[in-house]
């Protein structure tokens, strides 16, 4: 174990990660066994995976007051899908022994109602495409695994930052996040809401965070931005840069860590 830390915050894309190293100091890198992860024809450079250890600096959110504070952070860069994100964190908890862990981000907004650039906050999480009903699983849960993974104290964390969030007046929403090594697109969008209805978000990492966390009982909570819309509706922008949703998803981790730690 390279050092305990208080958060480990996780990222699958460089550029997501990158929004976050802005905001801390003294970040080391740190020696990882995945060196053949991001290579390979097509791979591109976003999915490196990456470690490090800092200090996070924590604006006041509004709910434990306006005081500065910091925390000691890991932060890691995993890769895309579900297989890398499922491998990296499971080393990043045994070599860091967080007492928390955060993922943030990008991610695709699946509700009717949900907007570009809106910090989407996870109360369960779910896989979009595991389908085992035929042996009375319920839908979006792998057997031997819960059916969602988010339990009371899940709730209650992803409450407090939606009230953190909100109160440095970021546009905010909290519910089911879904996750699978597959896009949500506007041809798929309405079919994905017919069999998770109240889903507000989809991406291709967080619920196999979840589920790691799930399995080495982490806390865990996801606080993604909306950079595109899975079906996209008149007169609204369908997307926004990724570099733009990474700054509003650590800006929101900036104001709303104060309230879980």
């Amino acid at each position: 174990m390279t050092s305990r830390v208080d958060v480990l915050v996780v990222a699958a894309m460089a550029e997501e990660a990158a929004a976050v190293s802005a905001l801390c100091t003294n970040l080391n890198s740190v020696a990882h066994p995945f060196a053949g992860a991001g290579k390979g024809e097509g791979a591109g450079s976003s999915s490196a995976v990456a470690a490090s250890v800092g200090t996070l600096g924590c604006a006041g959110s509004g709910v434990q007051g306006s005081d500065v504070s910091s925390a000691p952070i890991a932060l890691v860069t995993t890769g895309v899908g579900t297989a890398a994100a499922s491998a990296v964190l499971s080393w990043a908890v045994g070599e860091f022994s967080p007492r928390l862990i955060v993922n943030v981000g990008s991610c695709g907004g699946l509700a009717e109602d949900i907007t570009v650039g809106t910090v989407a906050i996870g109360s369960s999480y779910a896989y979009s495409i595991a389908e085992a009903t035929a042996f009375g699983y319920e839908k979006g849960q792998v057997p031997g695994a819960p059916s969602r993974f988010g339990d009371a104290d899940g709730k209650q964390r992803a409450a407090r930052a939606l009230e953190a969030v909100e109160a440095a007046g970021l546009s905010a929403r909290s519910g089911l996040m879904l996750s699978g090594d597959a896009f949500v697109t506007a041809d798929t969008a309405e079919g994905v809401r017919a069999k998770f209805p109240g889903a507000i978000t989809a991406d291709m990492e967080s619920c196999a965070f979840a589920h790691v966390a799930h399995l080495f009982q982490v806390p865990f909570l996801a606080l993604r931005a909306v950079s595109d819309l899975c079906s996209p509706r008149a007169n609204e922008e369908f997307h926004i840069g990724l570099e733009v949703a990474a700054e509003a998803s650590a800006r929101a981790l900036n104001r709303a860590l104060p309230a879980l730690r």
